[in-house]
């Protein structure tokens, strides 16, 4: 996995928890099964609607490159 993967969902989750903390919220309120549908099934309509399915198809590849931290071969990918 790459480093910045690593770091950028540490900085991105401990900015929401700590915030959430330091408004006197509760950690078990947001993890709450509704609210965690309303958050990954919403984020992932809205970009649904703003491209096409062929994009869409391709997010599972673009996860396991920025998991695990391997370069694409773009030499490969273009047409002699």
């Amino acid at each position: 996995m790459d480093i910045a993967t690593i770091g950028g969902l540490l900085i991105g989750v401990g900015a929401i928890l700590i915030s959430f903390l330091m408004e006197g919220g509760s950690l078990a309120s947001i993890f709450k099964g509704p609210a965690v549908m309303i958050v990954i099934f919403g984020t992932l309509g809205a970009g649904m609607i703003t491209t096409s399915l062929r994009n869409v198809m391709t997010i599972p590849t673009y996860l396991k490159i920025a998991f695990a931290g391997k370069r694409p071969d773009h030499l490969s990918a273009q047409d002699p």
